[in-house]
């Protein structure tokens, strides 16, 4: 597996629904930048898990009257037609190959599931062209709302690492 598509799967990991996958993952070396710090606190795997499902749940889920920081491109790319972007989403997905649903059954265009399209793309160009129309016009302006919602580091961080990532794509692309 090249890095860049290897890279693109473990941020959509990080990005998913937590799983004591995430905790080992997170524990061991990411091989991306990410703050650490913070993992200390949780000497207990278990601890770590819940803590980390309690953090999603609160900024991804069930948020009392509204999510704070939907994680899906329809919101930010066209929040008054939602479904045209689903239905291009959902083409550019086809086109590369994979099923247009997500596979911890999330909506298709959860950012989680986009960087894992990207990551499967076997075509670089491909590749490009889906990163640069789904997730990057909104991913900075989501991280930085993460980044004043969240209790943990652990989301900011990786959509910061995300779009640094994507940002390679373009000068590859130029």
């Amino acid at each position: 597996m090249n890095e860049p598509s290897e890279s693109y799967r473990l941020l959509a990991a990080t990005l998913a629904p937590p799983t004591l996958a995430l905790v080992s993952l997170l524990r061991g070396d990411l091989k991306l930048p990410v703050s650490r710090a913070w993992l200390s606190q949780y000497l207990d795997d278990g601890d770590l898990l819940r803590t980390l499902e309690e953090e999603y749940t609160r900024l991804f889920v069930n948020a009392f009257q509204r999510l704070e920081a939907p994680p899906f491109a329809a919101v930010y790319l066209n929040p008054q037609r939602p479904e045209l972007i689903l239905a291009r989403i959902e083409e550019w997905l086809l086109s590369l190959g994979l099923e247009p649903t997500g596979p911890r059954n999330e909506r298709f265009d959860h950012i989680s599931v986009l960087l894992e399209a990207a990551g499967r793309a076997g075509d670089p160009a491909a590749r490009a062209n889906f990163v640069f129309e789904f997730p990057i016009p909104w991913l900075l302006n989501y991280g930085q709302r993460l980044k004043q919602i969240a209790k943990l580091p652990l989301y900011p961080d990786r959509i910061k690492a995300a779009a640094a990532l994507i940002s390679t794509e373009r000068v590859k692309e130029e």
